[in-house]
């Protein structure tokens, strides 16, 4: 592999998010950096969170050197994708693994949308508070810079769990019936928050007897101010006469109160009638 490696910032689209985990970003940069140059690479950042699709064409696909998306926070998966499909350099997403801070689910978000349009990649991450020292990870960030991917040990994986023939029968009629009937999959906002994997698409869905409808998850909010008051009111009364308690103001949570529950719960009412008004079987 070439001795010079790009690291880049795949971010949220919102600013403040990204302000807020800078300091984060930093520290975990400069940890990577370190591992990098005691494996004998040229560490070089591009910068500035990518914040848009079109900011990650600019950064990132006239880079021909291997790329490593640094992931700390949220961050949305074209905001790395968009940048590198059709394109062969090593891609190695690593992450400090925080308790703090999403970078993790955000690694593993953007991996499952490179594994959907099939680019190849890498993952890496290590809790450790000195990453040079961390001898798991280092090895594996050393795999990696030698061979420009990663093989992780796939033995605990497989597709051949013990099915009964009274369950496997129920499954088959209820496949039949899909496939005569036809089900309706009402989808609210599947790629928003950057999650293009959460995308099947007509291509995929409509031979097993599914068709997908996608509505935006704006019109929860513009609905929402025609709920009837009665009705939530009723569904909070429901809730918590089938045993659901609610913990307000706790110490850490002090802005949960009653309110919260009672916007949520107009938010599920307004897809219920959606769900209701689009006849639709089921919801994405």
């Amino acid at each position: 592999m070439k001795k010079r490696i790009a690291l880049f910032y795949p971010g949220d689209a919102r600013a403040i998010p990204n302000e807020l985990a800078l300091p984060s970003v930093t520290e975990t940069t400069t940890q990577l950096e370190a591992a990098l140059r005691r494996l004998g690479h040229e560490p070089y950042r591009i910068e500035g969170f990518i914040t848009k699709p079109h900011e990650a064409i600019e950064k990132l696909s006239g880079v021909d050197d291997p790329l490593v998306g640094v992931c700390v926070h949220w961050l949305y998966g074209p905001h790395t994708t968009d940048g590198v499909v059709g394109k062969e350099n090593p891609l190695l997403l690593a992450s400090n693994f925080s308790g703090r801070w999403p970078g993790l689910v955000g690694l593993l978000n953007t991996g499952a949308c490179l594994e959907s349009l099939d680019r190849k990649f890498s993952r890496v991450w290590t809790d450790a508070p000195d990453w040079s020292r961390d001898d798991e990870f280092m090895s594996r960030l050393n795999e990696w810079c030698g061979k420009g991917s990663i093989a992780y040990s796939e033995a605990e994986i497989s597709d051949d769990a013990p099915v009964s023939d009274e369950a496997a029968q129920r499954a088959r009629a209820v496949a039949e019936e899909i496939r005569r009937r036809r089900a309706l999959i009402l989808m609210l906002g599947d790629t928003s928050m950057g999650m293009i994997n959460g995308y099947f698409g007509p291509r995929l869905l409509n031979k097993h007897g599914f068709t997908e409808h996608k509505i935006d998850q704006a019109w929860i909010i513009d609905r929402g101010r025609r709920i009837d008051e009665r009705r939530i009111d009723e569904a909070l009364a429901f809730v918590k006469a089938k045993g659901v308690t609610f913990h307000y103001g706790e110490a850490g949570a002090e802005d949960f109160d009653e309110r919260a529950t009672h916007e949520q719960l107009r938010d599920y009412l307004v897809v219920l009638d959606m769900i209701n008004e689009y006849k639709a079987d089921c919801l994405g």
